[in-house]
């Protein structure tokens, strides 16, 4: 626990990161998945409970928990162009694959 944060306010922000990990893992949705790793991937730190922040009360680092969710689920690619298009500042083409699913190319 981050010895600044009221305990009450460690414990909720630890349900809501549980919360996101239940939701994240089980979801069948694709709008309700894409909303999870919208959230996820924001690096907006202006909202309380925005992600980085909530990682940041319950002691965690954004990244790492990043990391476990996109170890244990998978996302299909077009739920992951926005993020990768931001991250590299490029434009991505989504180009079909035989399996449905596409793939990513700087064009």
């Amino acid at each position: 626990m981050t010895p600044d944060v009221p305990r009450s306010l460690h414990a909720l922000y630890t349900a809501v990161l549980v919360d996101f990990f239940r939701v994240v893992l089980r979801a069948t949705r694709p709008a309700l998945l894409y909303e999870e790793l919208q959230w996820m991937l924001a690096d907006d730190r202006a909202d309380p409970f925005a992600f980085v922040n909530v990682c940041r009360v319950v002691g965690r680092h954004p990244d790492d928990v990043r990391r476990q969710i996109l170890r244990r689920r998978a996302f299909p690619d077009w739920m992951l162009v926005p993020f990768d298009y931001a991250a590299r500042g490029s434009q991505i083409a989504h180009t079909p694959s035989t399996n449905g699913g596409g793939d990513l190319r700087s064009t």
